[in-house]
């Protein structure tokens, strides 16, 4: 029997041989550049290489206030309680329901009592045209409106 801490040989030897095959794996992972493997691999959704002639784009929110004000929506936890990537997950859902988009301005109003309230909620995608891999054009379009209730 082993003494009290210390580790048979076997106990060694399948840690070991584990923390090789993880690291192997990570390795691996990371030269094919490939999220399949995730957890064990780079997490890279929004890390990505765009096209010499393509298209960069985002997603974010603007709103009327009550103080007559145009304003970019705070898409971040303390904000309006949801981050961009999870406006991003839902934009299908948002476009067919722009009702949705009240649940935006509810939590406005929760998060920031004191604060202007959001008359109008926008849904807006931005981009960057590229030619040459440079910024050759800029855009914005109007995905979904809301009048607030």
């Amino acid at each position: 029997m082993p003494k009290p801490g210390r580790l048979s040989l076997l106990s060694r030897t399948w840690r070991v041989t584990l923390a090789t095959l993880v690291c192997a794996v990570l390795v691996v992972s990371a030269l094919a550049g490939n999220d399949d493997w995730f957890p064990f691999g780079p997490m890279a959704q929004f890390a990505f290489r765009a096209k010499p002639d393509g298209v960069i784009s985002s997603v974010h929110m603007e709103a009327d206030t009550s103080a007559g004000t145009h304003v970019r929506v705070p898409l971040t936890t303390n904000g309006v309680g949801i981050q961009r990537a999870e406006v991003e997950g839902q934009l299908g859902a948002f476009k067919r329901h722009p009702a949705k988009l009240q649940a935006i301005a509810d939590a406005w109003r929760a998060r920031h009592p004191r604060q202007p309230r959001y008359t109008k909620v926008y849904l807006v995608q931005q981009g960057i045209r590229l030619h040459d891999g440079r910024p050759s054009s800029r855009y914005a379009v109007t995905l979904a409106v809301w009048t607030v209730r």
